[in-house]
């Protein structure tokens, strides 16, 4: 019986809202793994560099040399700041670490925190590491790490990072469970791809077939058949890969169909989730929540000019959302935002925009975000049947 708590870390340059994202998609499949985050920021701030000359060179897995002994290195704090998604003009430098590096932080983590020995430990981080690989896990069998970076350079700039992040993430945990050690892992990957969780992918691209298939081939469901694998975990981890395709396809399907997701509205806090997408969490501050939710009240659009007429709606949500309680200050921020001449309207609906299409690209984002000609009614486009907002119960 699998019961093993699965302890999510990440290093200092992965962001927090990316690294929760990642978790949050986790935990929408069921079973007995259970996902823990935890807000450590590990690795050394400036990490020495692997070269690459030519893109050939960078797609290229190196051969795995596993050492019986592992030298112990005391990580340090991270202030490495993750680049932008753009295309990687060769030859590049790419911040790495040693495989080693990666896992001292995992023992780090344990030892600071009382971690049983049975529990797993995984590391999400930004820098590449000396084999070139997505990710990897110590001989141990417990701790891991898992590449968050250049993603999109595999997959296309459309990709949502956190399906191959959380797909890495079950596939290495199901290795877990089995085999016995790397050794056995390395015996049993498939060198040519095929489109199962154990291709090789020594041809990094190859991973795309992995991702669109997600798959287990019949030797390899032989093994877990044989090994006995807990057959609750091995329906959790199958689920997840299966759900993972899914909210990936969904995404370039819709984008090409020009069809959003559904979206709910959750909690008292009005969390705003896109179901579709891997449950996207939409993170909006105080005044741009306010905006949003007042508009998507009113779809038949109203002008900026008109806002003021909506005072007292759009004051009730502001005082939900924010941490002030001075009722002075609530009333000044009010003012400040339904003042069209003050323009702060306007960076409101811009900011809005702007996280939109950073989570679901600018075609799709077109139909969440608040829009309108000077003059006009501003509006919200989703068609309301594809809202849900949650019924919060009062005891």
């Amino acid at each position: 019986m699998f019961d093993s708590k699965v302890h999510l870390i990440r290093s200092d340059e992965f962001k927090e809202e990316d690294f929760s994202q990642v978790v949050n998609l986790l935990k929408q499949f069921n079973g007995p793994i259970e996902f823990i985050s935890a807000e450590t920021k590990y690795l050394q701030s400036a990490p020495p560099v692997l070269s690459w000359m030519t893109k050939l060179e960078f797609e290229k897995k190196n051969p795995p040399q596993f050492s019986a002994n592992r030298e112990q290195i005391s990580p340090t704090y991270s202030m490495f700041e993750s680049t932008p998604k753009k295309s990687i003009v060769f030859p590049v430098e790419v911040p790495s670490l040693s495989w080693d590096t990666f896992f001292a932080a995992c023992i780090d983590y344990r030892m600071k925190h009382q971690i049983p020995e049975k529990d797993l430990v995984i590391l999400l981080t930004d820098f590449s590491n000396d084999k070139n690989w997505f990710a990897g896990i110590d001989s141990t069998m417990k701790n891991y790490f898992i590449q968050t970076s250049n993603w999109h350079h595999f997959l296309g700039n459309s990709i949502d990072s956190r399906f191959p992040i959380a797909y890495e993430i079950v596939v290495w945990l199901l290795r877990s469970q089995m085999f016995q050690n790397r050794q056995e892992i390395m015996d049993c990957v498939h060198k040519g791809s095929t489109g199962c969780m154990m291709d090789f992918c020594e041809n990094k691209k190859d991973i795309v077939l992995k991702m669109r298939t997600a798959d287990i081939c019949n030797d390899c469901l032989k093994v877990i058949q044989n090994r006995e694998v807990d057959r609750p975990f091995a329906r959790q981890v199958l689920d997840s890969m299966d759900g993972i395709r899914q909210h990936m396809m969904f995404r370039e399907r819709s984008e090409f169909l020009n069809s959003p997701s559904k979206m709910e509205i959750r909690g008292f806090m009005k969390h705003i989730f896109l179901k579709d997408l891997g449950d996207l969490e939409i993170h909006l501050n105080p005044k741009e929540k306010t905006i949003y939710l007042f508009f998507l009240n009113h779809p038949e659009g109203v002008r900026i000019v008109d806002l003021i007429d909506h005072k007292t709606e759009i004051s009730h949500f502001y005082e939900t959302f924010t941490n002030s309680f001075e009722t002075a200050q609530i009333a000044q921020a009010i003012n400040l935002l339904l003042d069209p001449t003050e323009g702060n309207i306007n960076q409101v609906l811009s900011r809005i925009r702007a996280k939109f299409r950073s989570a679901v690209g600018s075609r799709l984002a077109n139909f969440y975000t608040i829009e309108g000609n000077p003059g006009d009614p501003f509006k919200i486009h989703l068609n309301r049947e594809l809202v849900t907002i949650e019924k919060i119960s009062h005891h």
